[in-house]
């Protein structure tokens, strides 16, 4: 046998030289390109958080209320976002006094670099500090109906439509949020009702 073909094999239970540098070339590779993809989904925000004027339309003939509020969204991936939403419009000169808000639910679509475009369904509820007459008292019918005769009243509600995103920077948001808030009337009754109200947000925030 030729002895320099037996000195030129690898012997038993070690590893050639050319094949342990691919594995540390290999090894590099992942450990880069793990990093890049780290610093990347760091720099993508989990976390938004703002403040933003609202509009809601009531009553009959309907009425633009004024009111202030803030929302949240955290994204579980790019595009779909656990979204709440608080708006509270403190006025009393309108159809059920005083009106709070609280919805919370989720948001699904498409986020660029600079806009993103969302759907978002959030069910909760409206608050209304002088909604329905008083069980049991026996008002006089006129208007404005005296406030002695109504009592609060918390709806259910749906809040159905688009929101609009701009990022100006890479911690910075502005938002258009638009939807049609479905309000069940007659709170839990059988024969409640559905009412449309269309209801518009313009906010700014910041991005985590």
């Amino acid at each position: 046998m030729d002895t320099r073909e037996v000195s030129s094999q690898p012997a038993p239970g070690r590893v050639a030289p050319v094949s342990s540098s691919r594995v540390v070339i290999l090894a590099l590779i992942v450990l880069l390109a793990g990093g890049r993809e780290g610093r990347a989904q760091q720099a993508d925000s989990q976390v938004d958080v703002g403040a933003h004027y609202s509009s809601l339309v009531l009553g009959d003939p309907g009425q633009a209320r004024s009111g202030v509020g803030g929302w949240f969204a955290y994204r579980f991936v790019r595009a779909i976002a656990l979204d709440a939403n608080v708006s509270v419009f403190p006025s009393e000169n309108g159809e059920g006094g005083r009106v709070s808000q609280a919805l919370i639910g989720a948001s699904l679509g498409w986020r660029g670099e600079r806009i993103g475009v969302f759907g978002k369904v959030r069910p909760g509820w409206v608050h209304f500090s002088d909604r329905f007459i008083a069980p049991g008292v026996v008002c006089i019918a006129i208007f404005p109906t005296p406030e002695g005769c109504l009592v609060d009243a918390t709806n259910l509600a749906i809040d159905v439509g688009g929101v609009f995103n701009f990022y100006p920077t890479r911690s910075t948001v502005l938002r258009v949020d638009v939807g049609d808030t479905a309000l069940r009337r007659g709170s839990y009754r059988p024969s409640a009702e559905w009412t449309q109200h269309l209801q518009v947000n313009v906010g700014a925030g910041w991005r985590f």
